[in-house]
């Protein structure tokens, strides 16, 4: 067996205060996401869509959260905290449930150049449009402002909302057609 490297020793040294900070870090992710998703975005969400939506918040592993018009839509706003992503950062994506549902996306071209439209001018995506390689079609990430969580969870919002106008007209593309 090799013998501990001197970075892992260091580590080692730390483990009980790194330990305890993760745990105290978490605890407060814990609470801004009831917040964020209690008392800003499902109120939020609702007002922008004119009536009820669905949110699925991952009660089993907490910190992440589906949104969608209806539930078995095609098209999600996904908001993710740290404790999914590992990172120190919220990040809001746009998804396509599955490849089958981005294909139907990307080969509907009138859908597809509204889509692009419409990322371009709530800012989730550039100029060019969405990414309509990958099931992740657009993604922002908005930095934990230890100091300012108010103003951090209004860009939180903001930033959903943003991505939430797409799955709204997603949603009301699919009742035109039927």
């Amino acid at each position: 067996m090799e013998k501990l490297s001197d970075i892992a020793k260091d580590y080692l040294a730390d483990l009980a205060v790194l330990t305890e900070a993760r745990m105290e870090f978490e605890k407060n992710l814990a609470a801004w996401w009831d917040e964020i998703l209690r008392d800003g975005l499902e109120r939020m969400l609702e007002e922008e869509n004119g009536g009820a939506i669905n949110i699925w918040d991952i009660k089993n592993n907490p910190g992440e959260a589906w949104c969608r018009v209806v539930e078995d839509q095609d098209i999600a706003a996904v908001l993710r905290d740290p404790r999914r992503s590992d990172r120190p950062f919220y990040t809001v994506s746009l998804f396509a449930g599955s490849q089958s549902a981005l294909r139907k996306l990307r080969d509907d071209e009138a859908l597809r150049r509204r889509f692009n439209k419409e990322g371009t001018e709530q800012k989730v995506c550039g100029p060019a449009g969405l990414n309509w390689k990958d099931t992740e079609l657009a993604t922002l990430d908005i930095p934990i402002l230890p100091d300012s969580p108010e103003e951090m969870h209004k860009k939180v919002c903001d930033t959903l909302r943003r991505f939430f106008r797409l799955v709204i007209l997603h949603h009301q593309s699919k009742r035109v057609i039927k």
